[in-house]
């Protein structure tokens, strides 16, 4: 993994694993930020609850952390009354992860799927879907982000558009792309029935950075997942499962994984190729911080 004094951040991206963050929403939430739409806007009115998370995250050990914009796109802001402040909102979520970083991290640009709130609002041109992609990455780049990370993109068709747009603005910024999968007769495949190694193979192949999974899926379906996307044979696979599905218990949503659990199953995803590893929904710095714990162990048994 490295030392991260010793690592600039791009270098950071470099290394043999790299230990991402954890969840932003459902740790905002659990923190008590809410009665907003979108946790973007805690960008704008409370910076300091972001910043305090990501801290955590980089104390925790993570190498790379995602700035506060998974839903920053200007169709979903446009239903809350905001897509005039998409700039402000991805200028200020660089600003703070990057305060968060400091030399000890990376900062990935997050952009999560954008073709559903289009539809919501009757938007179903291809060209404008490509746009608004285009629109929020020229707006994390010039914040000044490292890399750009797609994740939780439901379909190959969308996958493929969104990398299309942000290839062609992307300059030299590395892109990550991670795509949610449902278990179909055992195995994995995206909502417009994409095989999960079919889509890794052909985002790898138009020259994402990295590839893999994300979101909906607990340690043994990521684990599951896995076992399909190593027959790719590519070492640079993106695991980031929830902790285990969203429950209910005396009218409050918890996720039952925790980071003990969390991280038995690390070598087994490194050893299927898994290099960039994270938390999607339900983990907090105690996840990612049991996960630093394994990773460092694979890293110094790999030493001479």
């Amino acid at each position: 993994m490295g030392t991260p004094e010793q690592s600039s951040p791009p270098a950071l991206l470099a290394a043999s694993l790299v230990l991402l963050d954890g969840a932003t929403a459902t740790a905002l939430h659990q923190r008590g930020q809410v009665g907003f739409r979108t946790p973007e806007i805690l960008n704008l009115v409370a910076p300091e609850a972001v910043l305090d998370l990501q801290r955590e995250y980089v104390r925790a050990g993570a190498q790379a952390i995602l700035t506060n914009t998974f839903g920053a796109n200007r169709f979903r802001l446009a239903a809350i009354g905001r897509a005039d402040q998409l700039r402000e909102i991805c200028r200020l979520a660089a600003r703070i992860a990057r305060t968060a970083a400091g030399q000890s991290a990376a900062v990935l640009g997050d952009i999560g799927p954008i073709r559903f709130y289009a539809n919501e609002l009757g938007v179903h041109s291809p060209s404008e879907l490509r746009s608004a992609y285009s629109e929020v990455a020229e707006s994390l780049l010039d914040a000044g982000v490292d890399a750009l990370l797609l994740e939780t993109l439901p379909s190959l068709d969308e996958a493929c558009l969104a990398f299309g747009a942000i290839r062609e603005v992307a300059r030299d910024a590395p892109i990550l792309v991670s795509c949610f999968f449902r278990r179909v007769d055992g195995h994995f495949r995206t909502a417009d029935n994409a095989a999960a190694a079919d889509v890794v193979r052909i985002l790898r192949d138009r020259g994402a950075y990295a590839a893999g999974a994300n979101c909906c899926l607990g340690v043994g379906e990521m684990t599951a997942i896995l076992d399909d996307l190593s027959a790719v044979g590519w070492g640079s696979l993106i695991a980031k499962p929830n902790a285990g599905l969203p429950q209910q218990r005396d009218g409050r949503i918890f996720y039952p994984e925790g980071p003990e659990k969390f991280a038995q199953a690390v070598r087994d995803w490194v050893d299927k190729g898994a290099r960039f590893i994270g938390g999607c929904c339900g983990t907090g710095p105690e996840h990612i911080r049991a996960l630093r714990r394994v990773l460092e162990q694979i890293v110094r048994a790999r030493q001479p």
